[in-house]
């Protein structure tokens, strides 16, 4: 950021973080899992958190960040049909089908929301929940 760069998106662990604003320009940490197709014998991390991540949509105004809002997703765990861990080559379904994101709703969604609000927290930012929606909130 010091050196000129707009924002910053990491990745690491398959899980969800936090996001930091640093001189009006957002770090994130690791947004989570977004594609998470392999087979179920070779998950070493099998947490329901690693199957839920959020979307960012962040707007700016130039060079000055505008907003930053957040729609939580998760992804399909057990995918359909039976899985095929014997020919990788094969036409299966289960891994066609297997972690395909959708948009949580509901009681899902709020708790995706409110994990990621307290992940933020750390970093001094402020997420407002609306809904099944996010929107980090800036210091003008």
């Amino acid at each position: 950021m010091d050196a000129g760069t707009g924002i910053i998106v990491m990745h690491g662990a398959p899980l969800l973080h936090g996001v930091e604003v640093y001189k009006g320009k957002p770090i994130f940490f690791d947004l989570g899992n977004f594609i998470f197709q392999i087979p179920p014998t070779e998950i070493v991390l099998d947490e329901p958190i690693i199957w839920e991540s959020v979307v960012a949509d962040v707007t700016f105004k130039g060079r000055t960040l505008q907003s930053v809002k957040f729609r939580p997703l998760w992804m399909n765990k057990k995918g359909k049909g039976f899985a095929d861990f014997f020919d990788e080559h094969t036409n299966n379904e289960f891994l066609q089908t297997r972690s395909l994101p959708k948009p949580a709703t509901g009681d899902q969604a709020r708790y995706i929301l409110e994990r990621f609000a307290a992940l933020c927290k750390p970093f001094g930012t402020t997420v407002a929940i609306t809904g099944e929606t996010a929107e980090i909130k800036l210091t003008k």
